[in-house]
């Protein structure tokens, strides 16, 4: 006589991880679904795990291939280990589900708790639990929605896991920030990089490349690195429901030390703010080597272009034929090993500064005060109470007098790296490079006249041309050969 087929049991697994339900786990809840399994006398087929999911969200991957067992007859027995591990959207959503599962396939439902598909009254208990499960998860979000509108007023962190730059620490038993100097400092300096005009993806990639790497991704991307500078939290502020926390008077709390000052996340948000024309023309190709756009023909004086030829790099006077009697050219590699010794010889050992332009005071309180305006409108469009609009007033008020302060001109400030020039040109890629030899230099350009005779050498062929300023406070051209030192 055969032998009977023993059914086969699908088990699903459920944990949300919300903090109402610490005192399950997922090998707890599969350990008795295992031992539910052995005394219907069944073989575990397959176990289904939806690890972090909240019931309230009907197309959990795990949950569907349970359901999906059922249908394609991969299991006689569907398991949980009660309703609620099941859905928690009420008999109108996964609920449905479940029960039109049962009727279409005849599989049989079970949970650790009692419920038995085959038992009478199963359906109206099903329907009970699955609405009292939905009720439960919808009182679970009240109290964390409460419990977070509690921290928020009282001004504490209750974001989760503590931003770039800061930890969690507890100031009289409630969680607030404080700075991690190391992360602070890089992004202080990602700031100062920003504001002096170098481009995110270079800092970005220097990041990278130098292993400083944010805590929860492998490497940085100019949106991640964007989104640490121009966010609320390096200001010393936060937001609630998307919006910005402010006082009793409208402007942003000051809830933890602030990274940024508020000059400096001006400066930060002013630069990296979409400005119209920004980028290269559509097709047009990128100064890809160190003294593009800065070599000049000595004969027509129009800019050479770098090109390569059998897998030689030139530069090349860039005028027709018939244009320029000269056409100077001159081997890249060559140009740039001059650029780098000679050129940059004297300067290598120096100190290298960057100049900082600072905003005035009144812009950037002019700009948190648009700000704080711009949110009690808001605030009148949906709730138009007296004292909403009493600090309206106040804050247009305060604005005209900080707009009626006299203006000051703009200033410009002048720090230090800490590094050497030629330790900030080892770190910087080709048009960062490019920049330092202009920028820091004061150089307009350099010359290049037509070879005289076969391998002349290119040191004798290439003369800089300075900008500096003279006894009459304005700037003159030098050339190098004719006051070298003088332009240094």
């Amino acid at each position: 006589m055969p032998a009977t087929r023993r059914p086969r049991a699908s088990l699903y697994v459920r944990l949300s991880r919300a903090s109402d339900e610490t005192n399950l786990s997922l090998a707890g809840m599969e350990r008795d679904l295992r031992a539910l399994a052995d005394r219907l006398g069944a073989n575990v087929a397959a176990v289904h795990v939806d690890d972090g999911l909240s019931g309230g969200i009907r197309n959990r991957p795990a949950f569907r291939e349970w359901l999906t067992d059922a249908h394609e007859r991969r299991a006689d027995i569907l398991a949980a280990w009660s309703i609620d591990r099941m859905t928690r959207e009420g008999v109108s959503g996964g609920g449905a589900d479940i029960l039109d599962t049962i009727e279409a396939t005849g599989v049989r439902l079970v949970d650790t708790q009692g419920t038995d598909s085959t038992t009478p009254g199963f359906r109206l208990g099903f329907v009970v639990k699955a609405e009292v499960a939905r009720e439960e998860l919808q009182a679970m979000r009240r109290r964390s929605r409460a419990r977070s509108e509690r921290a928020a007023a009282a001004g504490q962190w209750s974001a989760g896991v503590a931003p770039y730059g800061y930890r969690i620490v507890r100031v009289d038993g409630r969680p607030t920030l404080t700075i991690v100097k190391a992360e602070a400092d890089v992004i202080l300096d990602a700031a100062r990089r920003v504001i002096v005009g170098e481009p995110v993806a270079r800092i970005v990639r220097d990041l990278n490349t130098s292993r400083v790497l944010p805590r929860s991704a492998k490497h940085w991307t100019s949106t991640s690195l964007m989104r640490v500078l121009t966010g609320n939290t390096v200001r010393g502020h936060a937001t609630f429901r998307g919006e910005l926390l402010r006082d009793a008077d409208g402007m942003p709390r000051d809830l933890w030390p602030a990274i940024l000052t508020p000059d400096v996340a001006a400066q930060v948000t002013a630069w990296l703010a979409p400005k119209p024309g920004r980028g290269r023309p559509v097709g047009a190709r990128a100064n890809a080597r160190l003294l593009s756009g800065l070599l000049r023909c000595a004969t027509c004086g129009r800019v050479l272009r770098a090109s390569s030829n059998n897998g030689v790099a030139r530069y090349a006077c860039s005028a027709p034929q018939d244009q320029c009697a000269g056409r100077a050219s001159v081997n890249a590699a060559k140009a740039e090993r001059w650029a780098e010794t000679e050129l940059l010889d004297d300067f290598m050992p120096l100190m290298f500064t960057e100049t900082v332009p600072t905003i005035d005071d009144s812009a950037v309180k002019l700009a948190q005060l648009d700000e704080a305006i711009a949110a009690a409108l808001g605030e009148l469009a949906t709730a138009a109470t007296p004292e909403v609009f009493a600090r309206l007033q106040a804050l247009q008020a305060r604005r005209a007098e900080v707009e009626a302060e006299p203006a000051t001109a703009p200033k410009f400030v002048t720090r230090s790296t800490g590094r050497t020039i030629g330790e900030e040109f080892e770190r910087r890629d080709i048009p960062g490079r490019r920049d330092l030899i202009a920028k820091h230099l004061n150089l307009l350009h350099i010359e290049l006249r037509p070879a005289t005779w076969p391998h002349e050498p290119v040191a004798d062929r290439l003369t800089p041309l300075y900008q500096v300023m003279g006894e009459d406070d304005e700037m003159h051209e030098y050339r190098a050969d004719e006051a070298g030192s003088a332009a240094r």
